[in-house]
């Protein structure tokens, strides 16, 4: 278990950590810049097939959560391996119906999305749903003190 628990922390790696003041208009523009951030970080081989398998998952089910956040993940062979990206927007954009201010993109390698997306998912949003946690990230002012409190929550 303890060798699970270092997996799922070291997702969020500070380098897919960011906090932007660019105007997105909608979730796929936000998806596509995410997209750029992994791909440049080197976690997926292809952009664009990672931006596709992300909006096929957006087109099952809302990732919207509520309390403006998203959780959009997609599903892939480009993912070189798991990760978390974790993007705060100055401005929030609608995603589905409401709007959301924090992403947190969960890329999945196809042949190991059983247990550790799993897992990942749950860790999230067990963290999540603690109010404090969820202000401390909202009140973040720049990608530093974003990461100090993801650091806090056990993330970083």
């Amino acid at each position: 278990i303890r060798n699970r628990e270092k997996e799922v922390k070291e997702m969020f790696e500070p380098a897919l950590v960011d906090f932007t003041n660019q105007t997105f208009q909608d979730k796929e523009e936000v998806i596509r810049y995410i997209a750029e951030k992994v791909w440049e970080n080197k976690k997926i081989e292809d952009k664009q097939a990672y931006i596709n398998a992300v909006l096929k998952r957006e087109q099952t089910a809302s990732t919207e959560m509520g309390d403006q956040i998203a959780i959009p993940h997609g599903e892939s062979d480009t993912v070189r391996e798991c990760f978390v990206a974790v993007l705060k927007l100055a401005k929030p954009v609608v995603w589905d119906q409401n709007e959301v201010a924090l992403v947190f993109n969960i890329g999945i390698s196809k042949g190991k999305k059983s247990k550790e997306h799993i897992e990942i998912l749950a860790r999230l949003c067990t963290n999540l749903m603690v109010e404090e946690d969820r202000e401390k990230l909202y009140d973040a002012k720049n990608r530093e003190e974003l990461c100090d409190v993801l650091k806090s929550m056990g993330g970083v």
